[in-house]
This record gives C-alpha cells, sequence and structure tokens, in this order.
C-alpha cells in the first residue's frame, strides 16, 4: 500500500515538474540547390535558442521558456543573406517544418510544410 501510494505520489509530481509535450520543436532543413548547407546558425529572434545545421543540412530547435505569440526563426551562413521566418504563434512554428533553398549568394526560397 505504501508502495503504490509513493508511486501515484511520484507521478503526480512529475506531471506537474517537467513540461507535457517535450517532443515539439521547431525543424527543418538548409540547402543550396541541391547540397546540404551543414553549419548553417538557426535561432529565434529575440531570444537565447539557438543551433547549428547538421550534416544532412537538417536542425531542429526545443523551444523552452517562449512565450506565446509571433516567433521569428532566423536563418543565417556566411556570405549568404539572412532569412527571416515568421510564424503567428509559437504552436505555428512547432507544426510546421522548414525548408530553406539558396539558389544563389542573393536569391533563395522558403517552404513551410503544415506537419
Amino acid at each position: 500500500m505504501k508502495t503504490s501510494l509513493f508511486i501515484s505520489f511520484l507521478t503526480l509530481i512529475s506531471s506537474f515538474s517537467f513540461p507535457q509535450d517535450i517532443s515539439k520543436e521547431i525543424n527543418g532543413s538548409v540547402f543550396h540547390k541541391k547540397t546540404e548547407m551543414i553549419g548553417a546558425s538557426v535561432s529565434i529572434l529575440d531570444s537565447n535558442l539557438g543551433t547549428v545545421s547538421d550534416i544532412d543540412g537538417a536542425f531542429a530547435l526545443k523551444p523552452s521558456n517562449l512565450p506565446e505569440g509571433p516567433v521569428t526563426v532566423l536563418i543565417t551562413y556566411a556570405y549568404y543573406p539572412n532569412v527571416y521566418i515568421a510564424f503567428d504563434s509559437l504552436e505555428e512554428a512547432l507544426s510546421t517544418s522548414i525548408l530553406v533553398t539558396y539558389k544563389n549568394q542573393k536569391k533563395f526560397k522558403v517552404t513551410k510544410t503544415p506537419e
């Protein structure tokens, strides 16, 4: 009886202590034409949250402690134009996959795909 009560208490505490869905993330890929861009900097504007794209050009940001409201993702790469991707809400950003394809060092295309 004491063991089951203790386990129930731990379960209750953990449900309040940790975010319920920590798997949600802002994700996408960065390419130059059809080649992956390794090391592109990806961040949330006006926050300290950021990452870089991996060997496949992919990135994933797990936002924590971001307020609800508009979110802007900033993607930068040396000698290429900065890309600002605006979302109306954090929930929209979390449910959209981003694909940035640079055509050359001056032009790019952004594709937002709902997941």
